[in-house]
């Protein structure tokens, strides 16, 4: 979602995230503008008062089932979908050898 004020750098990261993720999934997840309500969501947003992303920087913030990303408008909104689409989530039970062996056992 794109938040009020957002530029063009925003809405192109967030297409770019957008094409990445179905690639990669098949699921094709909304661009548009930031409505109000409840949600996951994926928000790319300028900064706000008191944040220093720095002039090229990022801040991802999770907040309320959002992941907020915000930038200055320029290259850091692309930057933040890269960090994001590097993001990698594994599982913890991939480390526990014990419950893998019970689970291959008899096979």
């Amino acid at each position: 979602a794109l938040a009020r004020g957002a530029g063009p750098s925003a809405k192109i990261a967030a297409r770019l995230l957008q094409g990445r993720i179905q690639a990669r999934t098949g699921a094709l997840l909304p661009v548009g503008e930031e409505k109000a309500g409840r949600g996951s969501r994926i928000v790319f947003s300028p900064p706000q008062a008191g944040e220093d992303p720095g002039e090229e920087g990022f801040i991802l913030r999770r907040e309320d089932g959002r992941l907020w990303v915000r930038a200055r408008e320029g290259r850091g909104f692309l930057y933040a979908a890269g960090k994001i689409l590097r993001y990698k989530v594994k599982d913890p039970s991939f480390h526990n050898w014990n419950g893998l062996a019970m689970a291959l056992r008899n096979t």
